[in-house]
């Protein structure tokens, strides 16, 4: 009998978090699929200092990894046809899907608030589609689908009632298209987890930062942008209280290499096997326990990136929440998983990789 391949399918690769996570599990010896968008801005960079392996061809094939450690499919995960062909092409291709990694999302909350139907379209019906096919091969080939991990976020708690979040808290997301359309799929994720015993595992994440993002409207990358290429002032945004003034948002923040080590860990659990009862179908935070203000952040990383210029302040009066910070203890509990990067560590890392490729990524922000 013919040996099958097994490979790992991650959605949303073409991504930030995406690249990253293929580089994690290219270098631990996992063959990957990676599906992503097209016409996505890819830094092509962080796969290539990983020093991974890349191709891109369709239908995809076993035989292509003797070549490449990770295999580049091009589409859209809300197209319920192009979903279903990488299934059925990786399954006449010699290859058993036993993860599935679902990143994909609306790339930023800003484009989720100009086209909320794209984002909903994106992030819930993508959701849906990408779940039902792994749903399918699981039960069809329950013996090698090993799970189906889904990346949420912080979002999806909305205000929240206490100072951290904890996976107990009721979900009250903002109405906001991107907030709202992430909690719709976390519900949905655990919903057929609990319903069918599919083994589904959701992490929601606080803010992800790192080397490769290009999205200027996010605050590393947009404040390293202008203190970098534009010598213009960062953005520190801020919101009204009721006196009258001005406060800092509060984020808890997360470096890119402790997200994808602490996928990769509950990878390598469910390949063990074993009592999974507490892991399966159930949701886990994944952040640092810290909340910082977002004008500190912008001074750590002037100063890291030898740029001093004062923040041009920004009054937001709608659809950005106070206060985020994620309370990972029950991750730690399951898998041992506690964060390596303090956020000083973090950051000097980021700025330092924009420093080092300054004039590579010239040009590819948006």
């Amino acid at each position: 009998m013919e040996k099958r391949m097994k490979v790992c399918l991650v959605t949303g690769a073409t991504g930030f978090i995406g690249q990253h996570m293929l580089a994690e599990l290219a270098a631990a010896g996992r063959k990957v699929l990676a599906l992503g968008k097209p016409e996505e801005v890819f830094c092509t960079a962080v796969l290539r200092d990983a020093g991974i392996r890349t191709a891109a061809a369709f239908p995809v094939s076993a035989a292509a990894f003797a070549k490449s450690d990770v295999q580049f499919c091009f589409g859209d995960v809300a197209d319920e046809k192009f979903i279903e062909s990488v299934f059925a092409a990786a399954e006449k291709g010699g290859m058993d899907i036993e993860f599935v990694l679902h990143f994909a999302a609306c790339a930023t909350i800003q484009k989720a608030q100009e086209n909320g139907r794209e984002a909903w379209r994106t992030n819930y019906d993508g959701t849906r589609n990408v779940l039902a096919a792994a749903l399918r091969r699981w039960q069809r080939h329950d013996s090698s689908f090993r799970g189906f991990f889904y990346a949420s976020t912080d979002k999806v708690y909305g205000e929240g009632s206490r100072s951290s979040y904890h996976e107990s808290d009721e979900l009250r997301p903002l109405s906001c298209p991107y907030d709202a359309s992430k909690a719709r799929a976390d519900e949905l994720v655990r919903s057929v987890a609990r319903k069918s015993g599919f083994p589904a595992v959701v992490y929601r994440f606080c803010n992800v930062y790192g080397p490769g993002d290009y999205h200027k409207s996010r605050i590393v990358p947009g404040t390293l942008y202008r203190l970098l290429y534009t010598q213009t002032a960062p953005v520190l945004k801020k919101y009204r209280t009721p006196s009258g003034g001005a406060e800092s948002f509060y984020r808890d923040m997360i470096y890119v290499r402790d997200l994808t080590r602490a996928v990769a860990m509950l990878l390598d659990r469910l390949e063990r096997g074993g009592s999974l009862g507490r892991i399966l179908g159930e949701a886990f935070n994944l952040g640092t326990s810290n909340s910082y203000a977002m004008g500190e952040v912008i001074g750590r990383l002037s100063e890291y990136a030898g740029r001093k210029i004062a923040p041009r302040e920004e009054i937001v009066t709608a659809g950005e929440i106070k206060n985020q910070c994620m309370d990972y203890g029950k991750l730690n509990r399951e898998l041992g998983y506690a964060p390596r990067y303090t956020l000083e560590k973090g950051l000097k890392e980021t700025a330092a990789w924009y420093i080092d490729h300054k004039e590579e990524i010239d040009g590819h922000f948006v």
